[in-house]
């Protein structure tokens, strides 16, 4: 997975340089994305989305930009938190972007033993969701892919395992261990047939989830693949790592995002809206070789 870093400073030389060099290094980590003003990713962040934002000292001071971590590149060492050396190598440059983002630069086999803990939402419908979360799996090794959708099928072990995670027994993690591979390499907890069982989840039986899948640390990402109205309360979106929201770019569209915006910004979502990732995800399956390309290729 590559992270997009918007970078800004006011040597335009610099950041396309640095921005061209970190691109043609596909070990990095790091997509970068160079603008000449802070009004330019404003602009952009409208209708595309960043990771994070790197700005230079002199651009940093009282500028906010909602929802996206903004990082100061600095002309000196500084040991501070969100603060990157802007006179060392690329390599150093993304590493530090990295931490400054709490991403842990590790191998893929090394990663797969702690886990990620993602989402796939969206106020929308026919954007992508589900295909975008099965593409991640398909394209990351051991990964579990949990639906949360309104209506899915009669399965009796996902019911049963659905049941041992409202009352947190730990029977649940035997059950998940009687789940195989698919025919494209990933697992799946399927067969909640309706959205009024899914809403006797909260948050407090995610977050048991996810230290119980950190202890046996078998999957490299789990995947949550959630319907519009099948959560209980938003706040369940908290115990993700990150949150993909996948979009449209018609005006109806637009407004049911801005609301959705709105309704993070309550006390009761604290940290969420930092999470958000927002995408367009193309219009294909999630086996297909375009999906690929979009997992793993920089757009994620």
């Amino acid at each position: 997975m590559r992270y997009r870093i918007g970078i800004c400073d006011g040597d335009y030389h610099y950041v396309v340089n640095l921005m061209e060099f970190v691109n043609s290094r596909k070990d990095t980590g790091v997509n970068m994305v160079a603008f000449s003003s802070v009004e330019a990713i404003r602009e952009y962040l409208d209708r595309n989305y960043l990771d994070g934002i790197m700005l230079g000292e002199s651009l940093i001071w009282g500028q906010e930009i909602e929802g996206v971590s903004v990082m100061r590149l600095t002309e000196r060492r500084v040991l501070r938190e969100g603060c990157v050396y802007k006179y060392q190598s690329g390599e150093a440059i993304a590493e530090d972007i990295l931490r400054c983002l709490k991403v842990l630069t590790v191998s893929e086999e090394d990663a797969c033993k702690g886990g990620a803990f993602l989402a796939v939402y969206s106020p929308l419908g026919r954007c992508g969701k589900t295909q975008l979360a099965k593409g991640i799996c398909c394209n990351n090794q051991r990964s579990l892919y949990i639906s949360m959708e309104e209506y899915g099928r009669r399965n009796a072990l996902g019911e049963e395992i659905l049941y041992n995670l409202v009352f947190q027994n730990e029977s649940l993690i035997q059950l998940i261990g009687r789940l195989k591979n698919n025919q494209y390499g990933f697992q799946e907890i399927t067969g909640i047939l309706s959205y009024q069982d899914i809403r006797l989840l909260k948050k407090e039986n995610i977050g048991w989830l996810k230290q119980q899948l950190f202890m046996i640390g078998d999957y490299g990402r789990v995947v949550f693949d959630i319907g519009a109205a099948a959560l209980w309360s938003l706040d369940i979106l908290g115990v993700m790592d990150r949150i993909y929201v996948p979009v449209l770019e018609d005006e109806a569209s637009g407004i049911k995002l801005q609301a959705f915006r709105e309704v993070l910004k309550g006390d009761d979502y604290g940290g969420i809206s930092e999470k958000l990732v927002y995408l367009s995800v193309p219009n294909c399956g999630f086996s297909s070789e375009i999906m690929k390309d979009f997992v793993c290729k920089g757009e994620l």
